[in-house]
C-alpha cells in the first residue's frame, strides 16, 4: 500500500469527464498473437468480455506523468527522475507528491479511455522488422499489425484530489496547479502522443475542450458544494 501524502482530510476533488480524439492511427498493441492462423501478428488491446478496443489509463496516465516532469524540470524544479534511492528521500520530489510512486499515494486517478461510439473502425498494415546492427531489413520479417484508424472519440474520468487547481494554497500548491493546467492546455491545443510508433506520428491524441466537462468538489460546514463547467471555460478560453 502506498503511504498517503495530504490526504489526512478531504480538501478538494476535481473530476474532468473528459472526451479525447485520436487524430492519427493508434496502435496499442496487446502483445504477439498466439492464434494460430491469425491474419494478424500484433493485434491491439482489447477488453475480453466485450473486444472492444480501449486506451488502458495506466498508459495515458505515464504519458501525464512524463509530460509533467518534463515541465517541471523547464521551470528548474528538482525532480527523482524515478531514481529508487531519491524516491525514499525525506521528502518526495514535486511529481511523486503528484503522481505517486512505489511507496506514496497517488493524488491523480486515470480511469481507461471506452469508445464513444459502439463501432470502431479497426484497419490493419504491414511492417517490416529492421536489423537493429545492419540498419537494413530482416529477410522474412513482414508481419501485420492493428490499428484504430484515426478520428475516433473516447471517453474517460480523471479524478485530482487535494490539490486546489483554482485556488492553491502555498507557493508549492500553486506550482503543482499551474503545471496540470499547463497540462490541459498542452493536450488540447497540440495534443499528446499514446502507445506505439509515435516516431511517426501515431498515437496523437487530442483533448476537445467542448466535450470535457471540469467538476469541481468542496466540503463547506460539511456539506459537498458542486462547481461545473466546460474545460474551454474553466482555461479561461
Amino acid at each position: 500500500m502506498g503511504t498517503a501524502f495530504n490526504f489526512d482530510k478531504f480538501n478538494v476533488l476535481y473530476i474532468f469527464n473528459a472526451c479525447v480524439e485520436n487524430k492519427s492511427p493508434l496502435l496499442i498493441g496487446s502483445g504477439k498473437s498466439e492464434e494460430l492462423g491469425s491474419p494478424v501478428d500484433i493485434p491491439i488491446i482489447r477488453y475480453g468480455h466485450n473486444d472492444k478496443p480501449y486506451i488502458p489509463g495506466s498508459s495515458l496516465k505515464g504519458v501525464l506523468r512524463n509530460l509533467f516532469e518534463s515541465i517541471a524540470r523547464a521551470r528548474g524544479l528538482e525532480t527523482c527522475l524515478l531514481d529508487e534511492e531519491k524516491m525514499n528521500e525525506k521528502k518526495p520530489c514535486i511529481v511523486c507528491q503528484v503522481f505517486g510512486n512505489t511507496g506514496l499515494a497517488s493524488h491523480i486517478y486515470v480511469y481507461d479511455c471506452t469508445p464513444v461510439d459502439s463501432k470502431v473502425p479497426i484497419d490493419t498494415k504491414t511492417g517490416i522488422a529492421i536489423d537493429r546492427f545492419l540498419g537494413v531489413a530482416k529477410t522474412g520479417a513482414l508481419f501485420e499489425e492493428e490499428f484504430v484508424s484515426p478520428g475516433v472519440k473516447w471517453k474517460t474520468e480523471i479524478r485530482i484530489f487535494n490539490i486546489d487547481l483554482e485556488k492553491p494554497k502555498g507557493e508549492e500548491e500553486k506550482i503543482k496547479a499551474e503545471i496540470m493546467k499547463e497540462i490541459f492546455k498542452i493536450w488540447s491545443s497540440i495534443g499528446i502522443y499514446v502507445g506505439s510508433r509515435k516516431t511517426v506520428g501515431h498515437g496523437l491524441l487530442y483533448l476537445l475542450k467542448d466535450e470535457t466537462t471540469v467538476t469541481r468538489y468542496t466540503l463547506e460546514n460539511g456539506v459537498l458544494k458542486e462547481e461545473r463547467r466546460s474545460l474551454k471555460d474553466w482555461l479561461g478560453e
